[in-house]
């Protein structure tokens, strides 16, 4: 192992942790760990699942289901052993979980009141709490609606599941139900397992390939760090409220330009978001050499595909001295940004940041974060042969829950896309953000007005 990676792994393990247990998993037990010893207050970090099934669905299908899936997928029956002073991590896989359900009736609803009240479920769950040390780390509620179909909530605790993760989790829920509907009992050959990905992680940072993955990054990162401070004015410490959002809807024709000029440069809707906020950002701040963290799925190899587990992190993309002059312009530096840094997203945050900012123990100071999330909001369904078919939906946006400082998330839905810039007023100034949400509205409507070429 070259000598920058084994500072960083050495860094991550002040007590010997389980083969099993990957890089992202390491840095939230190890912070975890922390925490309860401090007597601090803990937060579960969950990830929600949607699925709508037919009406005729009962209850105990849909348990047997997920039953089924969980025995495909080992992550799914694994907690935590957090050790007293002195003992080791341990990693616990339960032969079998049940699924831990509630079920309510809703009747007389219309279509809009029923997402209503799906809505104000799921986000109940993304604040509750799941312990790391009781299998399974995942729960929820079934909503039935008389002759409407059926919706199965599900959150998981992001130590065994990413956004990825949801749609793997999906696809086998409705071959599961399929066949316990049909009364198919013998097993499915199983799929690639977490902890396969995770020992073929461990691999690789440790040859040839983490020392070109920590290369790449020290020369991204030259002369800052994965958390530099952003030019943004303080808030005010008595503001009513931790979190608020400023939002810039974009439609119709504007919208329809903007993407067409994002084919004629060869950028992908991610893309041409992500370069239009960050000219706003330099345009209201002056700043013109900051670091963008975005949320990237790390499944680089065959293996990660069907995987069910964490494998995503962010990664740290330095906008420095950008070209403005034109949309036409910036699109292209975008473009071979954004490539570049996604092709070496394999070196986990976590170690990165050991790697090149040791001091910080993993725990970025305020104000220093500045994420940026695109989320295209599509459904995907899977047809039954016993009759009907399940869907991954999503829900209508939740209020502002990021841990982050700043965060600007694009949700993309047919015919309208919607920039939610979400912040800490208490430590990020309102009038600020207004300002900064009004400069991404010239930038969209500038690049939405130019003529593709």
């Amino acid at each position: 192992m070259n000598e920058a990676a084994q500072i960083a792994v050495t860094a991550m393990n002040p007590m010997t942790l389980p083969s099993s247990v990957s890089v992202v998993q390491e840095n939230r037990l190890l912070r975890e760990i922390r925490a309860r010893r401090a007597g601090l207050e803990t937060y579960s970090y969950l990830v929600q699942t949607v699925l709508e099934v037919d009406a005729s669905v009962d209850l105990a299908a849909i348990e047997a289901a997920l039953t089924r899936v969980a025995e495909r997928h080992d992550v799914l029956r694994t907690a935590f052993v957090l050790p007293e002073e002195g003992e080791e991590i341990a990693v616990a896989v339960a032969p079998a979980v049940r699924p831990r359900l509630t079920a309510t009736h809703l009747a007389g609803l219309s279509a809009e009141e029923r997402i209503e009240q799906a809505t104000t479920v799921q986000n109940e769950l993304l604040v509750s709490q799941v312990e790391l040390t009781r299998a399974p780390l995942w729960h929820g509620r079934v909503l039935t609606f008389d002759e409407h179909p059926t919706l199965v909530i599900l959150v998981v605790e992001h130590m065994v599941c990413d956004g990825h993760s949801r749609a793997v989790l999906a696809e086998d829920f409705a071959a599961e139900l399929d066949r316990h509907r049909s009364g198919v009992t013998a097993p499915r050959p199983r799929p690639d397992q977490y902890a396969t990905w995770v020992d073929w992680q461990r691999r690789m940072l440790a040859g040839p390939e983490g020392e070109e993955l920590i290369g790449f990054w020290r020369e991204h990162l030259a002369g800052t760090v994965p958390f530099p401070p952003l030019n943004a004015p303080e808030g005010d410490p008595e503001a009513p409220t931790e979190w608020a959002a400023e939002r810039v809807e974009f439609a119709g024709e504007q919208r329809d330009g903007l993407l067409a000029l994002a084919r004629s440069q060869g950028l992908t809707a991610y893309m041409v978001y992500l370069a239009l906020i960050v000219d706003a950002w330099a345009r209201v701040t002056g700043q013109h050499d900051f670091v963008v963290h975005s949320p990237c799925a790390n499944r680089t190899t065959d293996v990660s595909e069907r995987v069910v587990g964490w494998l995503a992190h962010s990664i740290p993309m330095r906008w420095h001295d950008l070209p403005r002059q034109t949309p036409s312009e910036l699109f292209r530096s975008v473009r071979s940004l954004v490539r570049d840094t996604m092709s070496y997203q394999d070196l986990p945050l976590p170690m990165m940041t050991r790697t090149f900012q040791p001091d910080s123990h993993g725990r970025a100071r305020r104000r220093e974060r500045l994420y940026y999330s695109y989320l295209l909001q599509q459904t995907q369904e899977w047809a039954m042969e016993s009759g009907g078919k399940v869907r991954l939906i999503d829900l209508p946006e939740q209020d502002p829950t990021s841990d982050s400082d700043l965060s600007i998330i694009v949700r993309d839905v047919p015919e309208r896309t919607t920039v939610s810039i979400e912040f800490n007023p208490r430590q990020i100034a309102a009038g600020f953000i207004a300002e900064f949400a009004e400069a991404v509205r010239e930038s969209m409507l500038k690049a939405s007005s130019t003529r593709p070429s």
